[in-house]
């Protein structure tokens, strides 16, 4: 029996893998501000995450304002805004996409 692409898509996501290359990886990122750290980050990080786990097949713009609203209250300790913040959601979520794709 053939893996057709949708069957790949449904792997289970490991959010310990993507939130380890996070930690490696954040530093380097566009979007990242000097003498921030991981643990302003890594909320972001978690919410990209879960998303994704929760909506594989919906488009991140269909749950964006949700998360702005819920940010104040899912951002724990992290001293970064929503704006700040968003750009980390998104590409935690795009790379969770990418590998779920990719099975």
């Amino acid at each position: 029996m053939s893996t057709s692409p949708r069957d790949k898509s449904a792997s289970p996501l490991d959010p310990r893998v993507h939130l380890s290359y996070w930690q490696e990886k954040y530093q380097g990122e566009a979007y990242y501000i000097e003498g921030y750290t991981y643990e302003d980050y890594g909320p972001a990080y978690t919410a990209g995450l879960d998303l994704i786990a929760k909506h594989p097949d919906h488009p991140y713009e269909e749950h964006e304002s949700t998360l702005a609203h819920d940010w104040a209250v899912f951002r724990g300790d992290s001293r970064l805004d929503w704006k700040e913040a968003s750009p980390a959601v998104r590409a935690a979520w795009e790379r969770a996409k990418m590998h779920r794709m990719e099975g």
